[in-house]
């Protein structure tokens, strides 16, 4: 074994076919075997683009569901924490009320 990797490593040709570019970008198989099938057709590549932009239109739509579902949770989320931000700080207040008045009333019984 070498430092990047075994020294006799063999890379498969199948992994790499040159259609499956195609078929990946367009959904529509690009096979060199036949006459002028390497060459898209400007009407499949036409469709393959409609339905990438449907594709991408549903998946905007649904990020910006996923958006809206955020930005609610998260004003529930800081309407939260103010209201124990507000809670803590009246605790506080007392707390250091109660803390004083035993210390303002032995200063009157000495």
């Amino acid at each position: 074994m070498t430092l990047f990797g075994w020294l006799n490593a063999v890379v498969y040709v199948g992994m790499n076919a040159p259609y499956l570019l195609g078929d990946t970008v367009t959904g529509l198989p690009r096979r060199t075997t036949s006459f002028g099938g390497a060459i898209p057709r400007l009407g499949d590549q036409h469709r393959a683009c409609g339905r990438e932009i449907l594709r991408l239109s549903a998946e905007i739509t649904a990020l910006r569901e996923e958006l809206e579902r955020e930005r609610t949770l998260n004003e529930d989320l800081s309407r939260s924490a103010a209201m124990w931000i507000r809670l803590y700080e009246e605790q506080l207040t007392r707390a250091n009320a109660l803390a004083q008045a035993p210390a303002a009333t032995e200063g009157l019984t000495q």
